[in-house]
């Protein structure tokens, strides 16, 4: 019987995977000035790839839906997509881009997309030699005692197991992903997404709102994969949280020590030379329409030499500071034990030690015995351990995050390079309620970007140089939830933005637009599916008041408060130093324990208020220690 399963997936598997190759021809064989049979064939293999690196959750509704797509063409033309030609195929296509059943369409957008990447991306993932200078092989033994275990090597784990290491703790860090060096793959490739992305970065929220969001799954997490951009809580957002979740010794003065030190640690800076033109056009729109607008400083080292004397990178450019460049190395240097590509799968209590069960890329399963266990697995991988483990109360039930709608803006001068990068500047002239920022802008994503203009997609191969991407970014009134499933491995996320939220993004969107054509862009092209492009101000009337849900294509890259922290129990899985409420010795120290949305990027809140965290309960472990 099980090996009759195994040939029908395989026959499964083996349909999709013809019905993509059918998809990528489809797609791409109009581009005559790009299209050869070996570009298509190593796109449709890096789709059928990615398709199988998606959340469990996801990847057989996929699958259903594509095989569907391919029937479909029986009622069209007579044959299935696949055997159609050329013309029938691209007319297939076409209707179910523009059906009027939403998964049809989210089925389109989402091969388009990743075709789109694949074909202009131009970097093929390679099997990249894991960095072991930091770490042990990928595999767990039978078992292993320690004193802290710390699930996940994130900006939370890290910093978390630094102070522990230094305080003399023996410690463990298990981390799910690959140990790959900053420099492994060209920053936001698809190379990235392949090495460095949980689930290859194709994760999203189901239920009334979509929203694309993408988490890091590597040694040092989201500080591999990011900008770099560096934000403190604001005053504002830390007195909420006291009065609201009652989080407590989190004030302005409290926290201030502890932002310092990370800015220390992490070479907080600005930049150093010109900013980009697309990052300045932003402070041009502001500027001529009065508006707040400031440089965000950026985790850049900029001296020529670092410590050892040896030359480490351009003092123009600087050099992006991560985990792995930072933390990693003191971590393992105080002693600690850094163990990758390790899924912790429960945690269970075992008297006076936690007991974590742990499997290894290779399929072998170990237990980790510790006093004490750090969780900082992210907004959504922390809540669903502690529900797979029966964990905690009010777990993932208030996740957060901050939904983005973006625009492609085209100036009649170049503003985009291939260096480019992010750029540093922000509106801030509306927060907390949404802010304004320019994204990465490089030729694939400004493609991905144009796809809900496809008759004006040309312009992206010859203006490239001329167009970038720009985003506004909402602090939304809604909520949404994780849930473990049983028998799958990745959880359920939902989300859900209120009908003020969709107005927010509306307004967000029309302002962006204002500023945009103050900064002297020729044409804006929103990122809503049938929203014509806009010309001039007088085409702002166009713009929806309350953005279609079914039309909107959100994303977010900041996602938090899934385990918040107070001493209000009837809202927070943790107290105000992280410690899981009910639960001796367990302690979340990641983006889920912020209480709310700060709207600011959260990393620089993560960051302090796991210094902070773990310097309160490491010297209260060590008094206690000193007094037995």
């Amino acid at each position: 019987m099980k090996r009759f399963r195994n040939w029908i997936a395989k026959k499964c598997e083996n349909r999709v995977a013809d019905i993509i190759s059918a998809l990528v021809y489809a797609r791409i064989q109009g581009q005559a000035a790009q299209f050869t049979d070996g570009l298509a064939n190593q796109v449709a293999k890096l789709v059928a790839a990615q398709q199988a690196r998606m959340p469990d959750i996801l990847r057989l509704p996929i699958r259903i839906l594509t095989v569907l797509f391919d029937a479909s063409g029986l009622g069209f033309f007579l044959r299935v997509f696949r055997r159609q030609n050329s013309g029938q195929r691209s007319t297939q296509a076409a209707l179910w881009r523009n059906a009027i059943f939403g998964p049809c369409r989210d089925l389109m957008r989402f091969y388009d997309s990743l075709i789109t990447l694949a074909s202009l991306d131009g970097e093929t993932p390679q099997a990249i030699k894991p960095n072991r200078a930091y770490s042990s092989a990928p595999a767990i033994v039978s078992s292993s005692d320690c004193e802290v275990a710390v699930i996940g090597s994130g900006p939370g784990g890290a910093i978390s197991g630094v102070i522990w290491a230094e305080a003399g703790a023996n410690t463990l860090m298990l981390e799910e992903g690959a140990n790959l060096p900053l420099e492994s793959c060209k920053p936001f490739s698809i190379a990235e997404m392949v090495q460095k992305y949980r689930r290859g970065g194709l994760t999203a929220t189901l239920g009334k709102s979509k929203i694309a969001y993408v988490e890091a799954a590597c040694v040092g997490g989201g500080s591999e994969v990011n900008s770099g951009l560096y934000h403190r809580t604001p005053n504002d957002v830390l007195t909420h949280w006291a009065d609201r979740y009652r989080l407590e010794s989190a004030a302005l003065s409290d926290m201030e020590p502890h932002f310092e030190a990370c800015e220390r640690d992490f070479s907080v800076s600005y930049l150093q030379g010109a900013a980009p033109g697309a990052s300045l056009k932003l402070k041009q729109g502001a500027d001529a329409l009065g508006w707040r607008c400031q440089e965000v400083p950026r985790w850049f080292r900029y001296s020529k030499t670092g410590p050892n004397g040896t030359d480490i990178g351009n003092p123009v450019s600087g050099e992006r500071q991560s985990m792995t460049r930072a933390m990693i190395p003191r971590f393992v240097a105080s002693g600690g034990k850094l163990i990758s590509e390790a899924r912790v799968l429960k945690i269970h209590r075992d008297r006076t030690r936690w007991l974590l069960d742990v499997r290894s890329s290779s399929g072998q399963i170990g237990r980790i015995s510790a006093e004490r266990v750090i969780l900082s697995a992210g907004a959504i991988g922390t809540p669903a351990l502690l529900q797979r483990s029966s964990l905690g109360k009010n777990v993932g039930r208030r996740l957060q995050m901050h939904p983005t709608i973006k625009v492609v803006a085209l100036f009649d001068e170049e503003v985009n390079s291939a260096e480019m990068g992010v750029p540093v500047h922000q509106v801030k002239e509306f927060a907390p309620g949404f802010s304004f920022g320019c994204s990465i802008s490089s030729k694939p994503y400004l493609a991905l970007a144009m796809l809900d203009h496809p008759d004006h997609a040309h312009l992206v191969e010859t203006n490239w140089k001329r167009m970038a991407i720009y985003y506004a970014m909402i602090v939304p009134e809604g909520h949404g939830s994780v849930r473990a499933l049983p028998g799958f491995n990745d959880p359920l996320v939902t989300y859900a933005l209120s009908n003020g939220d969709m107005r927010a993004l509306s307004q967000a969107l029309r302002k962006l637009c204002e500023l945009l054509f103050a900064a002297g862009a020729r044409s804006l092209f929103p990122s809503i599916t049938g929203q014509p492009h806009l010309r001039d101000q007088d085409d702002l009337g166009t713009l929806p008041a309350l953005i279609p849900r079914s039309r909107a294509n959100l994303m977010t890259i900041h996602l938090f408060s899934s385990c918040p922290m107070g001493e209000d129990q009837s809202m927070c899985v943790g107290d105000s130093y992280g410690r899981v409420h009910g639960h001796e010795r367990l302690i979340i120290s990641d983006a889920s324990l912020l209480p709310s949305a700060p709207g600011v990027n959260p990393q620089g809140s993560v960051m302090a208020f796991a210094r902070r965290n773990a310097l309160a309960l490491a010297g209260a472990s060590s008094a206690e220690m000193s007094h037995r």
